[in-house]
């Protein structure tokens, strides 16, 4: 008896309980970093401060430097020659960067058919859903 039921093979049919991860949106955040001349800021040729709105390193990103206690883009200073009272150089920057995309948990998304794993795998493999597992259902 036992024998003549190992011998009839079952189909796969999905899987129950499955779960993932999948990647949530992409957060932004001001990172603040040191003031670096002609990265931030610059003098112009009367020793006007001007910090520079936009930053072209690995990326494009908006920027702001702290001048006097507040964050400031653009031309700082207008004083005409000679230079008195212009604002001291800053210390500080910001950028407004991309950070780190999250995982989020799926939970447990109930079974899935053959044709759905299938493309759940496809996802993995594109690098969009991570820590793909579910219980096998024979039939």
């Amino acid at each position: 008896m036992l024998a003549s039921l190992m011998s009839v093979s079952q189909t796969l049919l999905g899987y129950a309980n499955v779960s993932y991860e999948y990647q949530g949106a992409q957060p932004w955040a001001w990172v603040e970093v040191i003031a670096e001349y002609d990265k931030h800021w610059i003098r112009d040729g009367w020793g006007n401060l001007i910090c520079f709105e936009w930053i072209y390193s690995w990326g494009t990103y908006q920027c702001q430097c702290l001048v006097n206690g507040e964050w400031r883009t653009g031309q700082i200073d207008y004083t005409p020659w000679p230079w008195v009272a212009v604002s001291p150089d800053p210390a500080y920057a910001r950028e407004y960067r991309p950070q780190p995309i999250p995982w989020i948990a799926s939970g447990d998304v109930g079974y899935k058919s053959l044709t759905e794993w299938n493309s759940l795998q496809l996802d993995v493999t594109a690098g969009t859903k991570r820590n793909l597992m579910g219980t096998p259902v024979y039939g």
